[in-house]
C-alpha cells in the first residue's frame, strides 16, 4: 500500500517538475525573443516619456470602439492608446488602470463600466505578472464582504492561474505567428449588420434603470472608489464610460445603476444626438460590437468630449 502510494506521489511530482520547467523555459524563450519580459511595459508605454499618455481600457467592445490613431492625429500632444482587452471585465481593468497609474503618473484614463465578474480576459497574464495581480485584488478588496470574495476575487485568481499555465499565446509569440498588437489594440471590424439590434443603450435607459441602488454588488463600489483614490494619489484622471451595446438585460441594469451613482466629473456621458446617430445597423459588426464606421463615430464623440473639457489635456 505505501509503495504504491509512494510510486505515484513520484509520477505526480515528477510530473509536476516537468510541466513547470516547460512553462518557464518558453516563457524563457520568449522573453529572449521579445527583448523584454515587461509586456506590459512594451505595449502599454510608448517610446514618447515626454507626452501625456491617454488610455481606453474595457472589453472588446472598447477595443473595437476606439480608433486611437484618429485621437492621436487631432491631439499630437497626448499620447492616445486603445487597451481594450477581449473577455474583458471590470476588475481586470481595474487592475490593469492600478498599474498604468502607478508607472505612467498622470495619465488620463477611460475605463468602460462592464460587469465585474469573475471572467479573465483572453492573454491577461501576459500584462499583469501574478504579484500585481494579487496586489492590486487585495488593494480592492481586503475589506470586501465574504460574498464578494466567493463570487468575483477567488474565482478570478482561480481563472487567472488557468491562464497563466496556457502557454498558445506564449508560442506564437515566440513562433513569430503573433505580435502584441494582435492580442491588444484596436481591432477593425468590416462586416454590417442587416437588422438594427435590441442591444443598442439609448437617451431613456440613463433614466430608466430598473435595478435599485441598494441592490448594486458592493464590488463596484470599492473597485470604483479605488481607482479614483488612486487617480488623486498619482495626479491622473479616470473617467467611466458606457459600451454602446449590452446583450444582457442584467448587464444593462447594472451599469446603468452604478454609473448613475458615479459625479458626473468622472463620467463620458453620452448626447442624445450621438446616440441616435451611432444607434443603427450600418454601425455594428454584430450586436456588441462596432465596426469601422461605427468606431469612426465613436471616437469622433471621444474627441468631441475632449475638446470641451480642454482641462483634461492641461492636468
Amino acid at each position: 500500500m505505501h509503495y504504491h502510494l509512494t510510486r505515484s506521489l513520484v509520477k505526480l511530482c515528477t510530473f509536476l517538475v516537468i510541466l513547470a520547467l516547460v512553462i518557464i523555459g518558453v516563457r524563457k524563450a520568449t522573453d529572449r525573443k521579445m527583448g523584454d519580459s515587461d509586456y506590459f511595459n512594451k505595449f502599454y508605454l510608448p517610446a514618447k516619456p515626454t507626452k501625456k499618455n491617454a488610455y481606453f481600457i474595457g472589453s472588446s467592445r472598447t477595443r473595437n470602439s476606439v480608433n486611437d490613431s484618429l485621437l492621436n492625429a487631432q491631439f499630437p500632444q497626448i499620447n492616445f492608446l486603445n487597451a481594450g482587452m477581449g473577455y474583458g471585465t471590470f476588475l481586470s481593468s481595474t487592475i490593469i488602470a492600478n498599474k498604468i497609474m502607478q508607472r505612467a503618473r498622470g495619465s488620463i484614463i477611460f475605463v468602460e463600466l462592464s460587469l465585474a465578474n469573475s471572467r479573465i480576459p483572453k492573454r491577461f497574464s501576459l500584462i499583469a505578472s501574478p504579484a500585481e495581480t494579487l496586489s492590486n485584488i487585495w488593494h480592492c478588496a481586503y475589506d470586501a464582504p465574504i460574498s464578494d470574495w466567493h463570487k468575483v476575487y477567488i474565482p478570478f485568481i482561480e481563472n487567472y492561474v488557468y491562464g497563466f499555465l496556457y502557454l498558445k499565446p506564449h508560442v506564437k509569440l515566440l513562433s513569430g505567428q503573433a505580435s502584441l498588437n494582435n492580442y491588444f489594440g484596436w481591432t477593425k471590424r468590416m462586416e454590417t449588420m442587416n437588422h438594427v439590434p435590441t442591444t443598442f443603450i439609448h437617451a431613456k435607459d440613463f433614466e430608466d434603470s430598473a435595478m435599485s441602488v441598494n441592490k448594486i454588488p458592493t464590488v463596484y463600489y470599492r473597485m470604483i472608489h479605488q481607482l479614483l483614490r488612486k487617480a488623486n494619489a498619482t495626479k491622473s484622471t479616470v473617467l467611466f464610460y458606457l459600451p454602446i451595446c449590452m446583450d444582457k438585460d442584467f448587464e444593462r441594469n447594472r451599469v446603468l445603476a452604478v454609473f448613475n451613482t458615479i459625479p458626473k466629473t468622472n463620467t463620458m456621458v453620452y448626447t442624445n444626438t450621438f446616440l441616435s446617430e451611432i444607434c443603427t445597423s450600418q454601425n455594428v459588426a454584430d450586436s456588441i460590437h462596432l465596426n469601422v464606421r461605427g468606431a469612426n463615430i465613436f471616437t469622433n464623440n471621444i474627441l468631441d468630449f475632449i475638446s470641451k473639457r480642454n482641462n483634461l489635456l492641461c492636468r
